[in-house]
């Protein structure tokens, strides 16, 4: 073999070799420009994973199990009634609106809409409901206690009905108005939605600025170039496969050539979303920790229905890899055989 020979036989095994990695990249850039990219691609998959019907009572869980000592004049939270109010503030219809309307304002952004994301989250109505619900329970237990007897009324706090830790009523004091105190105190509240009301200016990070600053300005750009990844991987995937074929000493070995690589090629591709049921619950559990079946809970069957709802256009390309593939093998072979 001459020493062109060899160059030119070492640039088409280069060709090839990049070109089947292209091929799979490409693949993965054609699930963020069909998919990805589009909002409502991504409010679909939240409202199929679930993920509105289980945000309540995943983080209440969460709450109550990493409760070290439990505060006997706090609501009971392992209370069914608590948790049916819980569920009736933060219902799936609520948070899906909410969660949309999220969607929505930063995707608005990303695309170059608006300067920066524009949505209002509005939780006023839930804290309204939570607080009914839980003074609900509050009233009701209070309809159950005795009066106060004189030695219980020393012990007391004449100040603050203790609603859900109190063994009795003090005289005059009525079961509506424990309901009251606990309503109002919700309602009031500093720790729990200080402000029901959440835009892209109010949301705040742990340093207490704000979460859009002008350094996420540069977002939009980048979210823009990556939708035309797809396109430049595509085009460096012909140039990369016209070298494959005209680098070879003889067109239709390099039509074989070039047919294995995208056979092969389609393969992988095809593997791809298989494999993100093995590996994803394994990386979001070494990413959270073992001991935070929170972010497992909430973030893992997201992650397993965006993977599902992707997988068809992984398919779809490895699909025509594999026609264009198996043509060109089926014609480099007709050629040999002349």
């Amino acid at each position: 073999m001459s020493v062109s020979g060899f160059f030119r036989g070492l640039a088409v095994a280069i060709c090839a070799y990049l070109l089947g990695v292209l091929l799979i990249f490409a693949a993965t850039a054609a699930v963020f420009t069909f998919f990805t990219s589009k909002p409502s691609s991504i409010k679909t998959v939240l409202q199929n994973s679930g993920i509105y019907e289980r945000l309540p009572n995943t983080i209440l869980d969460n709450y109550i199990k990493k409760q070290s000592v439990i505060d006997r004049d706090s609501a009971p939270l392992q209370q069914p009634e608590i948790r049916d109010s819980v569920n009736a503030a933060f219902s799936p219809q609520i948070l899906q609106t909410n969660g949309e309307e999220l969607v929505d304002g930063v995707y608005d952004w990303l695309n170059g809409k608006t300067s920066q994301p524009n949505f209002t989250l509005d939780f006023t109505a839930s804290k309204q409901i939570l607080a009914s619900g839980v003074g609900a329970y509050a009233e009701k237990r209070a309809n159950g206690l005795p009066v106060c007897t004189l030695a219980q009324l020393r012990q007391l706090d004449a100040a603050k009905i203790q609603a859900f830790s109190a063994d009795c009523l003090p005289p005059g004091v009525s079961a509506s108005q424990a309901r009251a105190q606990v309503e109002n105190e919700i309602a009031a509240d500093r720790e729990f939605l200080p402000d029901p009301v959440l835009t892209s200016t109010s949301l705040k990070d742990e340093n207490g600025k704000p979460v859009f600053s002008t350094a996420t300005q540069e977002v939009p750009n980048r979210f823009q170039q990556l939708k035309s990844v797809f396109w430049v991987l595509l085009g460096a995937c012909a140039l990369l496969a016209a070298g494959v074929i005209f680098l070879s000493t003889e067109r239709f070995k390099g039509l074989g050539r070039l047919g294995k690589v995208l056979v092969s090629a389609a393969v992988f591709i095809a593997i791809l979303p298989l494999s993100f049921g093995y590996l994803l619950p394994k990386i979001i559990e070494a990413t959270a920790g073992k001991a935070d079946n929170t972010t497992s809970a909430l973030v893992l069957p997201v992650f397993q229905e965006f993977a599902s709802a992707t997988a068809p256009i992984y398919y779809i390309f490895a699909l025509i890899l594999s026609f264009i593939g198996v043509t060109l093998l089926v014609y480099a072979h007709r050629r040999k055989t002349l």
